[in-house]
């Protein structure tokens, strides 16, 4: 069972139904989604973008992508535990834990598998800008139904 599946099994069966060509797609429009909504500016990010809009997805971004994605949950538990002190407010966690998941579904949507890409990254883009409506509505634009499918 995918992470998405738990949040949403309807969701997560359109994706799993879809081809790959437009999980690609989705996956890359949730990512932009994401880093827009939150704000999120860090080095690399523009370029993984790019990379994801001319339809590549190499390892070597991937995997500057997982580095960048530790480097922000640490920031965000850290932030988390000085919450908990009175250190730091709990915007300013929810904030850092919002760009750490836009971050984290701009490294899914580079997985070599189309599905778990489009899954993960919808499961992460979700929990970076908290809007299930505004994913949905990007799932329908990029997944319009086919004729034999029918609106849940």
């Amino acid at each position: 069972m995918s992470r998405l599946e738990t949040v949403d099994s309807d969701l997560a069966a359109r994706l799993f139904a879809a081809e790959p060509g437009a999980l690609r797609r989705l996956a890359t429009a949730l990512a932009e989604h994401a880093v827009g909504q939150t704000g999120l500016r860090e080095p690399g990010v523009d370029a993984a973008l790019n990379e994801l809009r001319r339809g590549g997805h190499n390892e070597e971004t991937r995997s500057g992508l997982a580095r960048l994605v530790q480097r922000l949950d640490e920031h965000q538990w850290e932030l988390q535990g000085r919450t908990g002190q009175g250190d730091a407010s709990s915007s300013e966690h929810l904030s850092a834990f919002a760009r750490a998941r836009a971050a984290a579904a701009l490294e899914c949507a580079f997985d070599p598998d189309p599905v778990r890409a489009a899954q993960e990254a919808t499961y992460e883009a979700l929990a970076a800008v908290d809007d299930i409506a505004a994913i949905r509505r990007i799932v329908a634009e990029q997944l319009p139904w086919s004729h034999t499918e029918k609106p849940r």
